[in-house]
């Protein structure tokens, strides 16, 4: 594959629209509080805000990763930008909870449309031995975005409410556009799309929002209608499954998931990202109960996630001198010792100690970040890029849903927030040993 002329013109349109994910979804979760307050509505209701963009982001992403693949990834990547500015304007024009719902998810379509998509023109343009570093750079770029979020949440209430997170993103997007027009490459289409899996698309929907619904709350009992929720889920699935293996262009391509490198790479980020999101929600809890105040939260929160920003794109250049699969499996050897730091965090708060414990949990957060991106990447064909960085989003997402609906069990019942960590890190522990064994060979990638 040649090498584009200009390739950091390139890597710097994928980042300007790469951010913007990270940037919004930290931003308004720091400021739920503020925003029940200004439409007088419960924060348990307010929580559905992230709650629904996480399930957008989660069940779209496979479905417009393959969509690039069929009708250009250019196009689809587009297409969510427009919806993203769309939307962004409605929710900072239309002030009442209704709206915010409906701006937020269609901020989460425009996403999920925009995420996959970007790596997929990422995976096409840069060439294998500069793949792993502009993937790095991309990273670094949602490390940052996700650190910036919500000390920039906090100016804006302050300047102009929470509307004014909304209007934020439109020059972002605006910029975005402009260079999407101007440097990115143009589509290469194939000369017949097959049917869009429609039906696929529906079931894997609606077995991730029911999923998300099954997840038990203050004990790991399951209620009858969770019950219910969680038999739903299992049958989508296996409708899903049937589905994919009879249609002519699957949403998900099952067979990838026969090639070992890809099924762990992606079972590893789901645990990655399941570790991250329970340490950006269950510190803030804690501290706040310890009585720190909101701008020394605010100020360790950064501190976190701008070294896991740091250190995914430490990873990425460590992953050309080092065997990526030892990156992975010292992400998880970092966890450990971050599972240990949870449990002596409410009463061993001092600052060095709330500093190395997050040095090493953003460490941990970020160091195999890359490795698994560029694993599954390289274990399909160029011409389902899209697809497979719609299932590795999904992956992710499926990690932050479950450690944002298993929450209050981590607040409320220590012993069983130790045991599903342990439990949780033993699955990643031995996921890594199983890519250890396995063999990544760019040249056996899969083609649907």
């Amino acid at each position: 594959m040649a090498e584009l002329r200009h390739p950091y013109r390139v890597l710097t349109a994928l980042i300007m629209a790469s951010i913007l994910i990270p940037l919004n979804s930290t931003m308004i979760a720091t400021e739920l509080d503020p925003i029940a307050q200004s439409l007088s509505t419960s924060l348990s209701s307010v929580v559905w805000v992230v709650t629904t963009y996480l399930i957008i982001m989660a069940a779209v992403q496979p479905i417009s990763g393959k969509l690039g693949d069929l009708y250009g990834s250019r196009r689809l990547f587009n297409l969510g930008l427009w919806l993203f500015l769309l939307f962004s304007i409605i929710g900072a024009l239309i002030p009442d909870f209704p709206a915010l719902i409906a701006a937020r998810m269609g901020q989460a379509l425009g996403g999920a449309l925009v995420i996959p998509n970007a790596m997929a023109m990422a995976r096409h343009s840069f060439r294998e031995d500069s793949l792993r570093h502009n993937l790095g750079m991309i990273g670094m770029a949602q490390g940052l975005g996700a650190a910036t979020g919500p000390f920039l949440g906090s100016v804006l209430i302050q300047l102009g409410g929470w509307p004014a997170m909304f209007w934020v993103n439109v020059p972002i997007i605006g910029s975005a556009l402009v260079a999407s027009a101007v440097v990115l490459p143009k589509d290469l289409l194939r000369k017949k799309a097959p049917p869009i899996d429609v039906f696929g698309a529906l079931s894997l929907a609606g077995f991730l929002v029911l999923f998300a619904l099954s997840m038990p709350e203050t004990s790991l009992a399951m209620g009858r209608l969770r019950l219910l929720w969680a038999v739903m889920a299992l049958i989508l699935l296996m409708i899903f499954t049937r589905v994919e293996h009879h249609v002519l262009a699957p949403i998900v391509y099952l067979p990838f998931f026969r090639q070992p490198s890809f099924r762990y790479a992606n079972l590893a980020n789901l645990v990655n990202n399941f570790f991250m999101y329970s340490t950006l929600l269950y510190v803030p809890i804690v501290l706040r109960h310890l009585n720190f105040a909101m701008p020394a939260i605010g100020g360790l929160l950064f501190f976190f996630s701008l070294v896991m920003s740091w250190t995914s794109w430490l990873g990425s250049r460590l992953s050309v001198i080092r065997d990526r699969r030892f990156l992975i499996m010292t992400s998880f050897l970092l966890d450990f010792i971050v599972t240990g730091w949870y449990e002596l965090l409410p009463s061993q708060h001092s600052w060095p100690f709330l500093i190395i414990g997050l040095l090493i949990a953003g460490m941990g957060a970020g160091i195999g970040n890359v490795a698994m991106q560029t694993i599954v990447l390289e274990s399909v064909d160029l011409s389902a890029a899209g697809s497979a960085s719609g299932i590795y989003a999904t992956f992710r997402y499926i990690g932050s849903i479950s450690a944002a609906s298993l929450l209050e069990i981590m607040v409320q019942k220590p012993a069983v927030h130790l045991i599903l960590l342990l439990a949780t890190l033993g699955f990643g522990l031995m996921i890594s040993w199983a890519l250890l064994k396995s063999r990544v060979d760019p040249s056996s990638s899969l083609s649907p």
